[in-house]
């Protein structure tokens, strides 16, 4: 193995040192670019991330924060002169832990510095003074333990104590102001009115407001009681999508493009029964107790026929009925009247109202089944031609129209949503295809042909720099004789050559001689010129 990484080894040097000097700058000049680059990417993707701990602090209390975040090995860094602190994401919820287990866990207020701050010539007014500002920590720690707050703000209204009866008692109440995101729902809202009512003593749900620092209204106990707007219209607004979804989810299968309008109505109007329950006070009893009974008797003896038992007789002529002879005989009656007692249970029942009312809402369906017009097929089939083009085509047929629809599909939604008043209307609608056309990007091929090229020039340099040097074949070695016997050879050839040579400058020079002899005015022109030529 380790031969075979030293020859990998030997190989890459050889092909590197077979390389161009400047392609082996350029080479590393951009590796060290690539790398200076990915160094970069790395760093800022694993950045250490900081995050805002305490903002617009006491110093004071920064720097308790800081000693305790130090004491704990808690990196932290000090902002805008020291009435902030940071720490990093990932300790933010550690860090968060050990503020609240201090002692400063509530913006710097606690029980001890409360009770601290009571001295005995304080009146009591003083007193609860100092726990309202208690309790307004407490509950602005409490609130922004919520995930989506950010800040809060709690300013407690609580009535003052009097012996003087009065019957316009203010009731105590609470008013938060927060700072959080879109996420914050009524919801929440409802959960922080309850919290802040059983945590301080006199204050009611119904008496808390909530609001955040836009001015938005986010909860009002008074209104929860009767259901506010916002309350009644997000009703509205899920059961409208509610009927909308199944509508949709019914119809998306069978049709390209489905569109649904609801109109729904609620009956927000409270309603109270009232009912009376009557039962025995014994257990297993039928009837109930007797509470009142009169019994009345009558006894007549020896009574005169057609007489009443009254004060008076009847005016008018009695009613003779065959009787036996002589007015002898008695009669004996007695009625008894009981009133029985029940217990009474009186149940009363209110509705608050939102009850939907399904006869005075209605549903508008409209579908739509594509029918696809391709340009490059009616082309080919002959629709589109010379008469006739594209354009003019799409404006004959552009119109959508009007199919059929199935009884049975209403009445499946008639059912589903619980609605009468349901409308279902179809269409065929036209969709044009026009034929595509690749259009020629200049730039495009310019860079293609640009890496082209680059491409092509550095395989040709790696591969002529590749190339293996030629060999020069080595003469073999000369004897002494031999190199003795050329050095003469050459001896007598250079001196041949001078010989010629001289033979040749002889002769030179003898024309010269000849010539300034035959031209001594020519000869002396040219050597001035000469003269002058070399002085210049």
């Amino acid at each position: 193995m380790h031969e075979k990484l030293l020859s990998y080894k030997t190989k890459i040097a050889e092909k590197w040192s077979n390389i161009d000097k400047s392609l082996r700058n350029k080479i590393i000049i951009i590796a060290i670019g690539l790398v200076v680059i990915l160094g970069l990417l790395l760093y800022i993707s694993f950045k250490p991330q900081w995050v805002v701990l305490k903002s617009n602090a006491d110093p004071s209390l920064v720097g308790e924060i800081e000693k305790i975040l130090n004491d704990n090995q808690v990196k932290n860094k000090l902002l805008d002169r020291g009435t902030g602190i940071e720490v990093l994401e990932k300790d933010e919820s550690r860090a968060k832990i050990l503020i609240a287990s201090s002692e400063i866990g509530k913006e710097g207020i606690t029980f001890d510095d409360v009770s601290a701050n009571i001295s005995i010539g304080m009146t009591e007014n003083d007193k609860k003074e100092q726990y309202q500002r208690l309790k307004e920590a407490e509950m602005e720690q409490l609130i922004k333990s919520f995930e989506n707050v950010k800040e809060a703000k709690v300013k407690l209204a609580l009535p003052e104590d009097t012996v003087v009866f009065n019957n316009n008692k203010k009731e105590a109440s609470a008013g938060v102001t927060i700072t959080t995101d879109n996420t914050f729902t009524e919801e929440q809202g409802s959960i922080i009115a309850n919290l802040i009512a059983s945590s301080v003593e006199g204050v009611k749900v119904e008496n808390v407001t909530i609001a955040d620092t836009k001015g938005k209204l986010l909860y009002s106990g008074k209104e929860d009681l009767n259901m506010s707007h916002n309350k009644q219209q997000e009703i509205e607004n899920n059961k409208k999508t509610e009927i909308e979804t199944k509508i949709q989810d019914t119809l998306n299968p069978l049709y390209d493009e489905v569109k649904v309008i609801s109109s729904v109505k609620f009956d927000w109007d409270k309603s109270q029964e009232r009912s009376l329950v009557l039962t025995p006070p014994v257990n297993e009893a039928t009837v109930g107790v007797p509470k009142k009974q009169t019994e009345q008797t009558e006894s007549v003896v020896n009574g005169e026929v057609g007489a009443e038992p009254g004060i008076e007789s009847n005016d008018q002529t009695p009613t003779n009925y065959a009787m036996g002879g002589g007015n002898t005989g008695s009669y004996d009656g007695s009625k008894k009247d009981t009133e029985y007692a029940y217990n009474e249970v009186e149940q009363v029942r209110e509705a608050l109202g939102g009850t939907f009312v399904p006869e005075q809402s209605s549903v508008a369906v409209t579908v739509y089944r594509y029918r696809f017009y391709n340009e490059e097929d009616l082309r080919k089939e002959g629709t589109i031609n010379e008469e006739l083009s594209w354009e003019q085509f799409k404006e004959q047929n552009g119109n959508p129209t009007l199919i059929d629809m199935d009884q049975q599909l209403l009445d499946t939604i008639r059912i589903g949503t619980g609605i009468e008043n349901v409308t279902l209307t179809g269409y065929e609608k036209p969709i044009f295809v026009d034929r595509v056309v690749n259009p020629i990007n200049v730039q495009q091929i310019i860079i293609l042909i640009i890496l082209v090229v680059l491409i092509a020039l550095l395989a040709f340099a790696l591969i002529k720099k590749a190339q293996p040097a030629e060999i020069e074949e080595i003469e073999p070695e000369i004897s002494i004789e031999d190199l003795i016997a050329t050095n003469k050879r050459e001896d007598e050839e250079v001196a041949e050559k001078i010989a010629g040579i001289n033979e040749i400058e002889s002769e030179f020079k003898l024309k010269i001689e000849d010539f300034i002899d035959e031209n001594p005015e020519a000869a002396a022109q040219l050597l001035r010129n000469w003269l002058n030529d070399e002085w210049e």
